[in-house]
This record gives C-alpha cells, sequence and structure tokens, in this order.
C-alpha cells in the first residue's frame, strides 16, 4: 500500500505488473527444477546406509 502511494500516477500499469509476475512463475519452476535435479545428484551420490554412529572416543579405531 505504501509504494501505491508513493508511486501515485506513476504505477506500474497492469501489463507490466502481469508480465513482473510471468516471469517470477518462470524463475520459481526454473528454481524448482534446480533444487529437483540437485536432490536427485545429492541422492544419487549418497551412500545406500547411512553410516553407524561412532561411540565417543573410538573414532580412531574405526575404518
Amino acid at each position: 500500500m505504501s509504494r501505491q502511494i508513493t508511486l501515485g500516477a506513476e504505477s506500474p500499469s497492469m501489463a507490466i505488473l502481469e508480465h513482473r509476475v510471468r516471469v517470477l512463475e518462470e524463475t520459481v519452476t526454473a528454481l524448482s527444477k534446480s533444487i529437483t535435479l540437485l536432490a536427485a545428484a545429492l541422492d544419487a551420490s549418497s551412500p545406500a546406509a547411512p553410516p553407524e554412529p561412532v561411540a565417543a572416543g573410538t573414532a580412531h579405531t574405526q575404518r
């Protein structure tokens, strides 16, 4: 609301606002796809089972 008051008669047209929304939607879609690909890549590179927790003081004897 404050932005509308500040801009007054110079506020963006409906067409400009609709264009900005479309650009934002495209950006969100691209980011979502990127996150999905990254998650799949991380999942594929992770071991099948999580490593067993190491008891305190025995880390040097493991492996």
